[in-house]
C-alpha cells in the first residue's frame, strides 16, 4: 500500500480494471489521464530510442527512471519539444471531451451512482453435461453383416495373388536386329529372347551373336528367373556356345535388378565343366529425350578365369564393349534406331589377337530395328 501511495501512476496501473467497468466514468478521470500520459512517454521513446525504451518497459513503476532518461540535458532539442507536444495533446482531450454536451446519452440521475453489469455466472457441472448432450448427435450404430457385405462385395478374381504370380504371361523381345559397318566390312547381328511366367518366377531363353565373313559367333542361355525383391532378381541355368563350329557349355547364376537413377543392371557367373569361368556385367539406360525419341547408352565388361586359346579368349579382363544407340518409338513395339559401337580387348585377349593377326579394337556404326510382342 505504501508504495501505491508513493507512486500515483502504479496506483494507476492497478486501478485500470475498477476504472473501466464503468463505461459512462468521465474521460477526465485524473488516474487515466496519468496512465495514458505515461503511454504516450513510451510511445515517444520507441521512437526515438529503443534501448531507453526496453529499459523504461522494464521497469515501469520507476518515475525517477523516466525522467532521467528524459531530462531536457539528455534529451536532444527536438526531442524535449516531441515529448511537451504529446503532453498538451494527452492533457487536451479529455478537457475536450468532457466539455461536450452529453444530454443525450442516457446515464444515472444526479446524486445516484452508476452500477457495473453484471458478470456472468458460470454453469454447474450438471447444466454443462445437460447442454453437452443436447448438442452431441446420437452414436452411430454398428452396420450389419449385410450392410458391410453390399459396402465390400466379392469381386472375385481381383485378390492380391492374382497380380503377384498366379496369372502368366509371355512376351517375345527382339532388342537388336542391326547391321554393323566397320572397317570396310558388314556385320550382322542380333540380340533378343523370350520369356513366359508371373512376376515372381519367369522362364526365359535368350539369344545374341553377330555373322561376320561366314563365320557365326552364337551365345544362347536358357534360365528360370525369381524375383527377391522390389528391384532385383536372380537367375539360374545354362549358357550355350557356338563358334567357328565349336560349340562350349556353362552352368550360369546370376542376378539382375535396377540401380539407382534406373540403370538396368545384369551380373552372370559362368562355370564350365572343364573348370574353366567367366564374369560378365552389363549396364544399361533409357534417357528419354522426348516422349518417343530415346537415347540408350551401355556397357559390357568380359572376364575369364582360363585362358581358351582355340577361341582367342586370355584369362583376366577380356574384352569392353560401348554402345550408344538413339531410337525412335513409332509405336512401343516398333522403333528404328541408328548409332554407333566401340570394343577393346585387353591384356592376353589381345595379345592372342594380336599374334592371329586380328585388331585389338574396333568401331562400328549401327542401324536396326527394335520388335517386341
Amino acid at each position: 500500500m505504501k508504495n501505491l501511495m508513493r507512486n500515483p501512476f502504479l496506483m494507476a496501473s492497478s486501478r485500470k480494471q475498477s476504472c473501466m467497468r464503468n463505461a459512462r466514468e468521465p474521460l477526465n478521470n485524473p488516474e487515466l489521464f496519468g496512465l495514458r500520459l505515461w503511454k504516450s512517454l513510451i510511445l515517444v521513446s520507441r521512437v526515438f530510442d529503443r534501448n531507453r525504451a526496453n529499459e523504461v518497459v522494464q521497469d515501469l513503476p520507476d518515475w525517477r527512471l523516466a525522467l532521467r532518461v528524459w531530462s531536457p540535458v539528455k534529451a536532444g532539442k527536438g526531442q524535449w519539444l516531441f515529448c511537451c507536444a504529446c503532453l498538451v495533446l494527452t492533457t487536451m482531450m479529455p478537457l475536450a471531451h468532457a466539455s461536450e454536451d452529453h444530454s443525450h446519452h442516457h446515464g444515472p440521475a444526479a446524486g445516484q451512482t452508476s452500477v457495473a453489469a453484471p458478470l456472468p455466472v458460470r454453469a454447474t457441472n450438471e447444466e454443462a453435461k445437460h447442454t453437452l448432450s443436447t448438442l452431441t448427435p446420437a452414436a452411430t450404430p454398428a452396420p450389419t453383416p449385410e450392410e458391410l457385405a453390399a459396402a465390400f462385395p466379392d469381386l472375385g478374381g481381383m485378390s492380391m495373388a492374382d497380380h503377384m504370380g498366379s496369372r502368366l504371361f509371355w512376351k517375345v523381345m527382339l532388342d537388336r536386329l542391326e547391321i554393323q559397318r566397320h572397317d570396310s566390312e558388314t556385320t550382322q547381328a542380333w540380340k533378343g529372347g523370350l520369356w513366359w511366367g508371373g512376376d515372381i518366377n519367369r522362364l526365359v531363353v535368350s539369344s545374341e551373336g553377330e555373322r561376320e565373313a561366314g563365320a557365326l559367333h552364337s551365345e544362347t542361355r536358357l534360365y528360370w528367373r525369381h524375383a527377391q525383391s522390389r528391384w532385383w532378381d536372380t537367375t539360374l541355368g545354362l549358357r550355350h556356345d557356338e563358334r567357328d563350329g565349336r560349340s562350349r557349355q556353362w552352368l550360369t547364376a546370376g542376378v539382375q535388378g535396377m540401380l539407382p537413377f534406373f540403370i538396368e543392371t545384369e551380373v552372370s557367373v559362368f562355370a564350365a565343366d572343364d573348370g574353366r569361368s567367366a564374369l560378365r556385367v552389363e549396364l544399361e539406360y533409357d534417357a528419354r529425350l522426348t516422349n518417343r525419341l530415346i537415347l540408350q547408352p551401355e556397357i559390357e565388361v568380359d572376364a575369364y578365369g582360363r585362358d581358351d586359346q582355340a577361341n582367342g579368349i586370355g584369362r583376366g579382363l577380356a574384352s569392353v564393349g560401348m554402345g550408344l544407340r538413339l531410337r525412335y518409338e513409332i509405336r512401343r513395339e516398333l522403333a528404328p534406331y541408328i548409332g554407333m559401337e566401340w570394343e577393346r580387348t585387353f591384356g592376353d585377349t589381345a595379345d592372342l589377337r594380336r599374334a592371329a593377326g586380328e585388331p585389338v579394337g574396333r568401331r562400328a556404326l549401327v542401324a536396326g530395328m527394335r520388335l517386341w510382342y
